[in-house]
């Protein structure tokens, strides 16, 4: 279970039996992508778990990386050795960005890409189409 505090940070709790313990706190300011840049320029609006049913539904992409050799090399197999279902950490940006960090590696900007000039307040994957649709403030 992911947790979203006011503050911008991401509370990663394990089940265990009938509660949840927390795993671990993930600052914003601990957010990276490929070249080790810190992606805190925008705060966090909106939050979704993205489920597809292979590693291919969804590419490794940054739009502000030029190289994208280097950007898949940096997110590496995030995927293991199965190609099953993959679980996505989808965030709504407030100033319009869409950020996607896989389950696996909560720290490394998967894929990164701007659809609005506003906020995103709202952040659904459509798993048939392997379409993103998103809802701003504007």
């Amino acid at each position: 279970m992911i947790v979203l505090l006011e503050n911008q940070s991401l509370c990663v709790y394990k089940s265990h039996r009938e509660t949840a313990l927390l795993e671990k706190i993930l600052q914003q300011s601990e957010l990276r992508d490929a070249e080790d840049k810190a992606v805190v320029a925008q705060q966090i609006v909106s939050m979704e778990l993205v489920r597809t049913a292979s590693k291919d539904d969804i590419p490794p992409f940054d739009r502000e990386i030029l190289n994208e050799k280097l950007h898949v090399a940096r997110v590496g197999d995030v995927w293991g050795t199965e190609d099953g279902p993959q679980e996505f950490l989808a965030l709504g940006m407030s100033k319009g960005s869409i950020f996607l960090l896989h389950v696996r590696q909560l720290h490394q900007l998967y894929c990164r890409f701007t659809v609005h000039r506003e906020a995103v307040e709202m952040v659904r994957y459509l798993p048939r189409s392997k379409t993103f649709v998103s809802v701003s403030s504007e």
